[in-house]
């Protein structure tokens, strides 16, 4: 189940953010990144996946989550996973799964 927890911290609207506990997924479409202006002054910038209930969910642009959405396309299904934080270290640490559409023919004998 997802749990839609809002943020009145963006002025130009409210986002679903993804929930950081450990196991959590989030599947569906990659929409890129945004910059949202802070009420305060300043931009935030996080990344987008419009889930299959079509609801855009927020994710903070972590290191990790940076370099492991590099060669993802918008578009592109994706499945992210929060692992949690690795034992003795400070960052927080995720497994990206995109979907391919498997090509192979079955063969029938």
């Amino acid at each position: 189940m997802w749990k839609k927890i809002q943020d009145e911290n963006f002025e130009g609207g409210k986002f679903a953010q993804f929930e950081l506990t450990v196991g959590n997924e989030l599947e569906g479409k990659f929409m890129g990144e945004k910059e949202i202006p802070k009420k305060e002054g300043g931009k935030f910038s996080i990344f987008i996946v419009e889930n299959e209930a079509g609801e855009e969910v927020s994710l903070i642009k972590h290191t990790v989550l940076i370099n492991k959405l590099k060669g993802v396309k918008i578009g592109d299904k994706v499945k992210i996973t929060y692992t949690g934080v690795p034992e003795g270290k400070s960052w927080k640490n995720y497994e990206v799964d995109v979907w391919e559409e498997d090509d192979s023919e079955e063969v029938v004998q």
